[in-house]
């Protein structure tokens, strides 16, 4: 999942979700999603910042 965001210019994955359900008794179904994002750090002088 990283390397495709990173392919499509993302540089964060956010509300990402794993999802899991059997198929028969020897098989699992594994499923990862997320948003990928271009995420830009705010200053600590703009709206919505926070300070640490």
């Amino acid at each position: 999942m990283v390397s495709e965001a990173e392919q499509r210019g993302a540089n964060a994955i956010v509300a990402m979700g794993f999802d899991t359900s059997a198929i028969g008794p020897n098989w699992t179904e594994i499923c990862a999603y997320g948003t990928a994002v271009f995420a830009i750090p705010l200053s600590h002088n703009e709206p919505g910042a926070l300070e640490r």
